[in-house]
């Protein structure tokens, strides 16, 4: 970006702790403070509006943050929390659209772990905290399609070819495993090791971007 400019500033309640831009461009998804998820309407001069709050979003009373993923083509947003189902919302009106996934009874960690869309937006990818286990749902039906055994963390999907990238973070090193579906079973790659906490992942053509622990962007 050679004019680099700030177009408009929003003030939230808190600390802003994520921020995603829509396939479309047109809407920004924050995530702030305790109150849980925002979608912003943002203009074409990049003005930002209607802050609608996703309700059922607010972070739990351990502070365990939710994770957010945006579909690859659809104006819909999946979120995944430790003490309830996944949750997919329409970004449009701020409504629920469903929500699905088996939450435990009892204990602070019984629901999901981090959440992405697979690349062709049919299915929610997850990491249950009950049976400890990644899961692929079907978000149409809620039906449980497909389980991954293995490394468990942070998810970010690539858009081209469908990998996954799960981030394992163990103390201040971790790992993140490269894997695809094949059929009805998973596929796992080399890991790659890095040495910072990482606390978000995102994944664009031939990039992966870690962050959190250190002031570095890697």
């Amino acid at each position: 970006m050679s004019d680099s400019r700030i177009l408009t500033r929003w003030c939230a309640d808190g600390v802003v702790h994520d921020v995603q831009v829509d396939g479309a461009g047109g809407r920004l998804v924050v995530q702030a403070g305790d109150e849980g998820v925002r979608v912003c309407e943002l203009s074409e001069s990049g003005k930002l509006s209607k802050a609608t709050p996703l309700e059922g979003t607010s972070v739990p009373a351990s502070g365990w943050l939710p994770e957010v993923a945006l579909h690859p083509h659809a104006p819909l947003a999946v979120v995944s929390c430790e003490d309830r189902p996944l949750m997919v919302f329409d970004l449009e009106s701020g409504r629920k659209v469903t929500e699905f996934g088996e939450v435990r009874d009892s204990g602070p960690r019984r629901g999901f772990w981090a959440v992405a869309f697979s690349h062709d937006g049919e299915y929610v990818e997850t990491h249950s905290l009950g049976p400890e286990r990644g899961e692929r749902y079907s978000w149409r039906s809620g039906e449980l399609v497909g389980k991954r055994w293995g490394p468990g963390g942070l998810i970010a999907r690539t858009p081209e070819d469908g990998v996954l990238a799960v981030c394992q973070v163990d103390d201040w090193t971790g790992a993140v495993h490269f894997g695809r579906w094949c059929g009805a079973d998973f596929e796992w790659f080399e890991p790659m090791i890095h040495t910072i906490p990482v606390t978000r992942v995102r994944a664009a053509p031939n990039l992966l971007a870690l962050s959190g622990g250190t002031s570095r962007l890697h």
